[in-house]
């Protein structure tokens, strides 16, 4: 089991235990392995089919990274942050890893400066984002998915939006 661990202060003021990093738990023993540096606040993590990577939401800087397990190396690095500036940073409300895949990443987006702050879905091949997306110029919050799910092959996402009063599935 691996755990990411932010670097936020707990609520006396005092920095966490292991804070920026991804750590591998002993799902037996409990025992908490030697972390993993990954970046500036770790959060979602989503781990490909064969086990081989887990991507990692960086919420500090707007972006996702990926640890390569068996090495346990973190690297790769990609923003999320790549649209019209006056739409903010953007950050990982969900991410999810292709069937199949070690490469191609769906991630549900926010933004740090709209009031309606799930924004799209975006999917990356090796970091680098695809052109579609499911981006609006003006989206009901009826029309985001903040939570994603790959169907049985890569070519269905399944999106449901949750936050609002109107909560819909729908499948992109």
């Amino acid at each position: 089991i691996y755990a990411s661990i932010p670097s936020r202060r707990n609520g006396l003021g005092s920095a966490i235990t292991f804070g920026n990093s991804i750590v591998p738990i002993n799902p037996i023993t409990g025992a908490v392995g030697q972390p993993i540096p990954a970046g500036s606040e770790p959060a979602n993590l989503s781990i490909t089919s064969n086990g081989q990577y887990i991507y990692t939401a960086l919420d500090g800087p707007g972006a996702v990274g990926r640890l390569d397990v068996a090495s346990k190396t973190f690297g790769g690095v990609f923003s999320l942050s790549n649209e019209a500036p006056f739409k903010g940073a953007r950050f990982a409300s969900d991410m999810q890893v292709a069937p199949g895949a070690v490469d191609t990443l769906a991630v549900s987006r926010t933004s740090d400066k709209l009031s309606l702050s799930h924004m799209s879905v975006a999917i990356y091949d090796n970091g680098t984002q695809r052109s579609q997306t499911t981006e609006k110029q003006f989206q009901l919050p009826w029309e985001t998915n903040n939570v994603i799910e790959y169907g049985s092959s890569a070519s269905t996402i399944y999106g449901l939006s949750l936050g609002s009063s109107i909560q819909d599935f729908h499948r992109m």
